[in-house]
């Protein structure tokens, strides 16, 4: 289950400072999440797109750029770290989580905060479920997974599971979602159902860190997550099974992302190097 043929890392980079978070569904923008502030970016532009894997990052304030090199506007109003920003749908709507506890949805034309939904507790991560951006599901240092309707203030319902939530996300056909939980385990809810139908462990697989981000590979066939350990571990979502232990990283991986056709996968560890794997 370690690294071998087929599972050998084929890349590895260092000094990374930026993470970005999601990409609007028209691929010509992105928003991305750094300690201080959130950004969305433009990928219109022909050097967007040629360089449109150099990203930035969120936290108390949001940025809109029509470029890599201009940021046209800032937005305020979170009062701690911005975990995590999506899409709504649409490129000129972002939903933000935050460690102040709030949800805020955000509306790029009027630089403006429209709404604010109070979960009262920090946010580590949130996805949303629907293509328009109606229904929205976060994850909280209180162990609990909300569900929200964007027409509504409060959350509709919530799962609550044995330890924090460090990071979801969400199937292809939108009917499961994975989360990945402090009590070292990754939990695969049917959301047809909203209930938890497996959960995988190994004796040897420890979360890294509060913000240790879980993902489906590109067919949703297999996930794969990063362990205090150093490694990546991969497991087969309709089996259960451990498929591999990915091990290249000296420090812990805090997070993973697949290539959305091929088997690629890149992770990423805190002392800023990133490495891609061979064909899983």
């Amino acid at each position: 289950m370690t690294s071998g043929p087929g599972k050998l890392a084929l890349k590895t980079f260092t000094g990374h400072k930026r993470i970005t978070v999601d990409y609007q569904s028209t691929n010509k923008h992105i928003v991305n999440v750094r300690r201080a502030f959130l950004e969305t970016i433009d990928l219109s532009t022909s050097r967007a797109r040629q360089a449109n894997h150099v990203l930035s990052q969120a936290a108390y304030r949001m940025q809109y750029a029509n470029n890599f090199s201009a940021l046209t506007h800032t937005l305020t109003g979170h009062s701690g770290k911005v975990m995590a920003a999506k899409f709504l749908g649409e490129p000129t709507k972002v939903i933000s989580g935050s460690h102040d506890r709030t949800l805020k949805i955000w509306d790029l034309r009027s630089r403006m905060c429209t709404e604010t939904k109070f979960a009262g507790s920090s946010c580590n991560d949130l996805v949303t479920s629907d293509g328009a951006g109606s229904t929205i599901i976060s994850g909280h240092f209180d162990k609990r997974i909300r569900f929200w309707d964007i027409r509504t203030e409060m959350s509709a319902n919530h799962i609550m599971l044995q330890g924090k939530v460090t990071s979801l996300d969400l199937s292809r056909d939108s009917n499961y979602l994975l989360a990945c939980v402090r009590d070292d385990t990754i939990q695969l809810i049917d959301l047809r159902m909203n209930n938890i139908v497996r959960s995988f462990s190994h004796e040897s697989f420890k979360v890294g860190c509060d913000w240790s981000r879980a993902a489906f590979g590109p067919g949703g066939r297999l996930l794969s997550v990063g362990a205090a350990d150093g490694a990546a571990y991969v497991w087969n979502t309709h089996s259960g099974r451990l498929e591999a232990v990915l091990k290249d990283h000296t420090s812990a991986v805090t997070a993973v992302s697949w290539h959305p056709q091929s088997g690629l996968l890149a992770s990423v560890d805190r002392g800023k190097r990133a490495v891609i794997w061979g064909d899983l």
